[in-house]
Formats: structure tokens, C-alpha cells, sequence
């Protein structure tokens, strides 16, 4: 099950979300919902694997990235009053913390829009506070918004770990307001989904109580006067108000000027003293007044500080003492609707998209531990280093404190990840006392479909797993091994839409062509018709820019199958594709099927998936990732032929591009 409630009673013993939503909480899943009120953090990579497909709002977000396993709520709401419509939600991760900066980025989003208009990316105000970023593992983490977010896997954290299955997971937090007007109905759309991979759960918590429509406080200052006797200047904020009574406010000060360092403050009334200002400088002192749904307001006075009251402050121009005019107000937002403050959201143009997803770490040794990403055709070497301490001190124990004169063995297991029970190891290397082992794409076992694995190391007094007088340590390595291009092949390699759910997204290589099988959605679409005896039977392809679901076409082809015929296959050329100009190498689209009978379209939403042609460009080098810190160890315990004219694409393009 992805979703479910967790009621006020029924909080796992020890959760940190309890007291959070003490009223209980909606939870939503990529994978298992009721993992979200585990007591305690059992598995370093929890996974159900549902089997699901993406949602085309998500995807929107993270536009680089294909989405799985998607968890939606979509529901309607009347609002009673004008405000900004806010409420409260956690998010947390098994991708946490070994995927952070890979392509593998969960992502959820909350949609709000005015009841009957369509939703886009601009709609989502799950974000993080003051920017137009969406809250995500790549966005979110110990590094990027660190104060948001909290480490909770085991093996990093140790006896310091919550009562909570995620690795890691974010304070809790306030969706951006959203302008709303009394009497109005507006479309509420919840999602979760992985990204990059099936695998690993993702869990957002909702708190249906805290759903209410905020008033935006008044920020109000009385004119800052320095008083050069006390080398001050009082700033007061207690004019401002909240017209929530029950809201508690919170006040910033800000003073900015050009080629000076600014000077903050907090408090409803704060002083700042005079030395840290400039002599003679003119500064803009900014106050933003938040309540405590995160909802902002905004004042800007200026302050100019007499000469011999301030000091001689350094520029940081370069241009040695500094003086300077006020500082602009904060320009307003680009978005229309917004307020100045960025409070609201009421849509206009989108926010800047994420960064292409990596391209996956070249080749190169890794010092076991953390994760690593093994590109097509790569290969992996790992280093036992300090995972190989607690093994060896074993040993060294077992052999009466010698430091010579015993065997040493290090054996390597790599394990597929869904697969709990270390029974059945995909690749396995014993080396005699040679403490670097490399794995290559064959070992791996590479292919089309990306794979994710956990590298366990044995280091032991003989060559069997598990048995002598060693111990298996407990340092984990992580790998993903990306999926390769598809190759040129005759036949060409097929792609197979079963129904069930959107085959996985694919990229062919230079000269590659891919036979697409629609066998299973034309069977689905003619029991739907109910018909046998049709007279005309079209596979009609589409490429689109961006998502399947929602992108605009820039390819299209109808493929009409002979009656009689019991073979739904078409198959596509990559080359011909980017040389007619209907996409661009290296760029990933949409590519989605409907089947027409006697000219009723019928559609689904998996029969569609993503395509990209590779780009024979040079792709940068990712930074290598950092290993996990080792913890003490356990002993042993022993193109188409026309058919018609088509206004999608030019006519040559159609007739190379794509055939029966």
C-alpha cells in the first residue's frame, strides 16, 4: 500500500513525527506507506518494489529525470476565507544519504491550482523556504540545506539514529502560501515517485489539520535614529502585527549597503552597534516579520549614519574604507501574483529547472564504503581500507596477537539490493591478501535496465564466505550500475509495452534502432472496442518534448497494421530521428503510443516511456563520492511506411525515421 493515515494513537514508540502531527498524518510512499511508522531504522535500503509508473506533474519538476512508482491524492477544497492556504508536511528517504547527488532523486510535489486549470511545475509549493527550489534528496541533505534536514542513517550516526525507517529526513516544514479568496475551490494534487530507479522508498508526512488559510503579518518600523553618544541605533519592529491573533511572530533586520558587509539582527526591538557601520554610509535596513506558518512580510527604511558616529569599515570591493547609498529594495517577484515577500504563489513563469541528472562517474578506485556509479561499458575498483581494520584485529586476536604467519583472505560479495537474504550473490572474488578488487560491467551484469547492488566484504583466515576467524564487516558499498545504450543490432533489440506499467526509458546508440512491440495495447484496445472483425487498425506513435503525457509533439507517425496481420511491431531509427531534425541528440523526450480502431483512438498511461539518441559529445567527469565511516564489525557466527500525410513531421523524416 502507498498511502494511509497514521491516527493520533498510533504512533510507532519513539517516532519524531509524533509530536509533530499529534493529531496524526496522511502518508504518502514510493514504495511501502506503513514503513512510514516503523519504529525503528531496520534496513539501510528499504524497498517495495511496486511496479508502478510515473506521474507526468512530478516529472515536470525534475524534467532530466524519469519518475516510478508514483503515490497520488488529488481532492478539492472550498475556501471559507481570503488568505494564503498553507499547511504542514515532513519528507524523508532510503535514498539517504549514499544517492545524494546522483541522478537517483526522489521527488514529491504539492500542487494547488483554481479548480479547473490545468497544473505545471509553477503550481508546486512544496519548496524550499525563500527560493523557487523544490524540496528533494539532491536539494535537501547535509550538504545543501543542512539546516532542514537530518541524518538518521545507522551506520553514519550510530546509537544517535531516531525511530524512523527513512536514512534521512527533513525538519518539519511549511508549504509556501497560496493566495487564496473566500467561496473559491481549488484543486489539491499530493505526489511522490522515485526518479532514476525503481528502488528504494521515499515517505512524505501530511498533517491534514494543519491545513488552514493564513493572514500575512503587517511589517511596521518606526525611522532608525543612531544616537552617537551610546554608539547605537534602536531598531523597532513592535508596530507590526499578525491579523491571526494566535500566530507568534518573529523578526529579522537586515542592514545593507554597497561594498559594506551587512549586519543582522533579530528581536522585536534590537540594537546594532555603531562600529560595525560605516562612517558617513547610507544603508537599507530590511525587516522581515514571519509568523509561524513560515508566511513572510516585508519593510525597507533607510538609515544613514552620521559622520563620527560610525568606524572606518573595510569595502569589500576592494577599494579599502567604505561608504555607499542605500541598497535597493529587494527587486519584486518574477512570478505574477507573487507578493514581494514571495509568499504567494499563483503561477506565470516557471522557476529555473534542476541541473541535468550526472552522467555517471568514470572509472577510477574507491575505498569501500558510500556509494559509487559504474557508467556503461565501466568498471569498479574497490580498496577494502579501513572497512578491512576490525577483520583484521579479529584475526590478529584469534592468532594469539601475531602480526605474521596466518592467511588473510578478502572476500568480496555483491549483492542485488532487493534481496535481503545474502544468499544469492551476483558476482564474488576471494583474493589472498591482496586488499583491491575490481568488478567489471560483465561482472555486474550490464545491460539496458539500470541496477542498483550492495558490496559486502569478509575478511577471514580462510577462503570460504562467512567462516573462520574473521568477520564480515559492516561497512556497505553501494553500487548503481547505469543501463547501457542500445547497440546496433539485426534484429534490432525490441522494447516491449506489456500493459502492466511504462516500459523503461532508453537511450540508442549512434546507428541503433529499437523495435517497439505493441502487441499487448492493441489486444487491450480491440477487448475495449469489443471488436473482431475491424476494418482499420493504427499504431499511432508520438514524440514529445519533455513528458510523455503533457510535452508538445515534435514527431509523429501512424502505423497502419494489414488486416490479418498478428504482428504489432514498429521499430525506430536514432539516427534518423536527429537527422531530420525532429530531436536533438543527447536530449530526452516522451515517446507515447494509441491505438485507432476504425478511428477510435484509444490510449493509456503506460503505454508511454522515455527516448533519448546518444550524443557522441564528451560528457563531463563527476566528482567521486565519499566513503561512509566505517563502524565496528560482527564476529563470524559460523522508421514507418505512410500510410497518410502527417502534419507532425516532414515527410522524408517520417519515412526513414521509423518502419513496419
Amino acid at each position: 500500500m502507498q498511502w494511509g493515515f497514521v491516527s493520533n494513537t498510533s504512533w510507532a514508540v519513539g517516532h519524531p513525527m509524533q509530536s509533530w502531527f499529534p493529531r496524526g498524518a496522511l502518508v504518502l510512499s514510493s514504495g511501502d506507506a506503513s514503513a512510514g511508522n516503523c519504529g525503528a531504522n531496520t534496513l539501510d535500503y528499504y524497498t517495495l518494489s511496486v511496479g508502478g509508473g510515473g506521474d507526468a506533474d512530478l516529472n515536470q519538476l525534475i524534467p532530466f529525470y524519469t519518475t516510478y512508482d508514483a503515490a497520488v491524492l488529488e481532492f478539492d477544497v472550498t475556501a471559507h476565507k481570503d488568505g494564503l492556504l498553507v499547511f504542514k508536511y515532513a519528507f524523508g528517504s532510503d535514498e539517504y544519504t549514499e544517492w545524494v547527488g546522483t541522478a537517483f532523486n526522489d521527488v514529491f510535489g504539492f500542487f494547488i491550482s483554481p479548480a479547473g486549470q490545468s497544473l505545471s511545475s509553477t503550481h508546486n509549493v512544496a519548496l524550499v523556504k525563500g527560493t523557487e527550489t523544490q524540496v528533494s534528496i539532491n536539494n535537501v541533505n547535509g550538504a545543501s540545506n543542512q539546516a532542514m534536514w537530518n541524518n538518521n542513517r545507522k551506520i553514519e550516526v550510530g546509537s544517535n539514529v531516531k525511530a524512523l525507517e527513512a536514512d534521512g529526513y527533513t525538519n518539519l516544514l511549511n508549504t509556501k502560501g497560496y493566495q487564496v479568496y473566500a467561496n473559491q475551490t481549488y484543486h489539491f494534487k499530493l505526489a511522490i515517485a522515485d526518479a532514476g530507479d525503481r528502488i528504494l522508498d521515499s515517505w512524505v508526512w501530511i498533517g491534514g489539520e494543519t491545513l488552514l488559510v493564513d493572514q500575512q503579518p503587517v511589517a511596521n518600523d518606526t525611522n532608525p535614529t543612531p544616537n552617537c553618544a551610546t554608539k547605537v541605533v534602536t531598531l523597532d519592529g513592535t508596530a507590526s502585527y499578525d491579523p491571526d491573533k494566535d500566530d507568534v511572530l518573529t523578526y529579522k533586520w537586515r542592514l545593507a549597503a554597497p561594498c559594506l558587509p551587512p549586519v543582522e539582527a533579530s528581536g522585536v526591538v534590537a540594537q546594532v552597534d555603531l562600529s560595525k557601520l560605516a562612517d558617513g554610509a547610507t544603508y537599507s535596513v530590511t525587516l522581515t516579520v514571519t509568523d509561524d506558518n513560515d508566511v513572510e512580510a516585508t519593510k525597507v527604511s533607510t538609515l544613514t549614519v552620521p559622520t563620527g558616529c560610525g568606524a572606518a569599515v573595510a569595502s569589500t570591493c576592494g577599494g579599502g574604507g567604505g561608504s555607499g547609498v542605500a541598497e535597493s529594495p529587494p527587486p519584486p517577484s518574477a512570478y505574477p501574483g507573487d507578493s514581494s515577500s514571495g509568499s504567494t504563489t499563483t503561477g506565470g513563469e516557471p522557476p529555473p529547472s534542476p541541473p541535468p541528472p550526472p552522467k555517471g562517474f568514470v572509472d577510477g578506485a574507491y575505498t569501500a564504503g558510500g556509494a559509487a556509479v559504474v557508467p556503461c561499458g565501466g568498471a569498479v575498483t574497490l580498496t577494502a581500507g579501513p572497512a578491512d581494520d576490525a577483520g583484521l584485529a579479529e584475526l590478529a586476536l584469534n592468532y594469539d596477537g601475531a602480526t605474521a604467519g596466518y592467511p588473510v583472505y578478502y572476500i568480496w560479495q555483491v549483492y542485488d539490493i532487493l534481496d535481503p537474504s545474502y544468499d544469492a550473490p551476483i558476482a564474488s572474488q576471494t583474493l589472498n591478501a591482496v586488499t583491491e578488487v575490481t568488478f567489471t560491467a560483465d561482472d555486474l551484469k550490464q545491460g539496458r535496465m539500470l541496477k542498483k547492488y550492495r558490496v559486502l566484504l569478509d575478511v577471514t583466515d580462510v577462503p570460504v564466505w562467512d567462516a573462520g576467524n574473521g568477520l564480515v564487516s559492516e561497512v556497505v558499498t553501494f553500487l548503481q550500475v547505469l543501463a547501457c545504450p542500445i547497440q546496433p543490432a539485426n534484429p534490432p533489440e525490441v522494447v516491449t509495452f506489456d500493459g502492466a506499467s511504462s516500459p523503461d526509458a532508453f537511450t540508442l546508440a549512434c546507428g541503433a534502432a529499437v523495435s517497439l512491440d505493441a502487441g499487448a495495447p492493441f489486444a487491450a484496445a480491440a477487448a475495449k472496442k469489443n471488436t473482431t472483425g475491424s476494418q482499420s487498425r493504427i499504431l499511432r506513435w508520438r514524440i514529445v518534448t519533455s513528458d510523455a503525457t503533457t510535452g508538445t509533439v515534435v514527431w509523429g507517425y501512424d502505423h497502419s497494421i494489414p488486416l490479418g496481420s498478428t504482428k504489432f511491431v514498429s521499430t525506430v531509427y536514432g539516427s534518423a530521428l536527429v537527422d531530420g531534425g525532429a530531436i536533438v541528440a543527447g536530449e530526452v523526450y516522451g515517446i507515447q503510443l494509441a491505438v485507432v480502431i476504425d478511428g477510435e483512438e484509444v490510449d493509456d498511461d503506460n503505454w508511454q516511456t522515455r527516448i533519448s539518441v546518444e550524443s557522441l559529445t564528451t560528457q563531463p567527469q563527476a566528482t567521486q563520492p565519499q566513503a561512509a565511516k566505517p563502524q565496528a564489525a560482527q564476529p563470524h557466527t559460523t522508421g514507418l511506411q505512410a500510410a497518410q500525410p502527417n502534419a507532425y513531421e516532414p515527410q522524408a523524416t517520417r519515412a526513414s525515421a521509423i518502419k513496419s
